[in-house]
């Protein structure tokens, strides 16, 4: 038991200001206009609903005056006043602003409609700041074709805007998708991420690197770093052909099942013909009972175009 319960005495928090106070506070913010916005925020968050998205659009569209006005001192007085998270009521605010209502409703009845539910845990994570406003509704569109839930949604946002660094804490897991096409969407959105940075910046380090004098480049750290950055380039090219080729597989194998005549090739292996050797070992023909070779379907993936000079030259 601690010498302060011992005692009697209860050590106390900080004290809530009064309602008075509250409102003397809104008052030398912005005068009697303002008083009247924090009472009608006041009067909204006494309903029902209060996590929902269109609630957190009506308090930001109420306060969006007074924010544009006041930036964060706004948030700061309302925060105190309605003993909210004021990290909540900017976005709140953001979102006010990032969107009509007649557009916001529209969505989420589309998302409805289509059995999934865009809750204010997803418009949170779409309120960061760097997405343009196509990659904002490219995202609203993927989250509801694929049924992304908040974390999957974060995921990609991260991805999107170059990976981000976490500022602390755990170290969140893989991202499990629920579906195939949300996975292969969530993969293709990272993909042109990564396509979309500036595809002349190898070309600026060449001439940075140009520019500095051989004594600067001509040194350990010099070579350490640019080493560093070009095996990491590779690892993730390496990383990509892999996935690549991994996922031709599947599609080969569907049009392999299909019926794609390219894929698939009759080869008959008999008794007199020669029989290659594979590694260093010869390849016995599998019999049939009636002793005779058995006809066995190979797949055979379409050759790539041999370039010699700038031409293509016969396989």
């Amino acid at each position: 038991m601690t010498a302060a319960v011992k005692s009697g005495k209860v050590k106390k928090g900080p004290a809530v200001p009064s309602h008075d106070q509250v409102i003397e506070m809104v008052r030398e913010l912005g005068g009697e206009q303002e008083v009247k916005r924090f009472e009608s925020v006041e009067a909204l968050e006494k309903t029902h609903g209060q996590h929902g998205v269109l609630h957190q659009w009506k308090i930001g569209n109420i306060m969006k005056p007074s924010f544009e006005e006041y930036d964060k001192e706004t948030i700061r007085v309302y925060a105190i006043g309605l003993q909210r998270d004021a990290r909540t009521l900017y976005l709140s605010v953001r979102l006010a602003m990032l969107y009509k209502e007649p557009k916001l409703r529209e969505l989420l009845t589309a998302a409805a409609k289509s059995g999934h539910e865009l809750s204010w845990n997803h418009f949170r994570r779409l309120m960061v700041e760097g997405l343009t406003d196509d990659q904002r509704a490219e995202l609203v569109s993927l989250t509801v074709k694929n049924r992304w839930g908040y974390r999957e949604l974060e995921s990609v946002i991260v991805a999107t805007l170059g990976g981000k660094k976490s500022k602390g804490g755990r170290k969140p897991g893989k991202t499990k998708y629920k579906t195939y096409a949300g996975a292969l969407s969530a993969m293709k959105m990272r993909s042109r991420a990564w396509l979309a940075l500036e595809d002349d910046w190898i070309d600026q380090v060449k001439v940075l690197a140009n520019k500095m004098a051989e004594d600067e480049r001509h040194t350990p750290e010099f070579l350490a770093l640019t080493t560093e950055a070009a095996t990491q380039l590779r690892d993730v090219a390496n990383k990509a052909q892999r996935d690549a080729e991994e996922a031709e597989e599947i599609a080969n194998s569907v049009r392999k099942a299909m019926g794609d005549p390219d894929l698939t090739e009759e080869v008959t292996e008999d008794d007199d013909e020669p029989v290659q050797p594979t590694n260093g070992k010869h390849r016995v023909p599998t019999a049939h009972k009636n002793g005779k070779a058995k006809t066995k379907p190979r797949v055979r993936l379409a050759k790539h175009p041999k370039m010699v000079n700038g031409k293509v030259v016969a396989n």
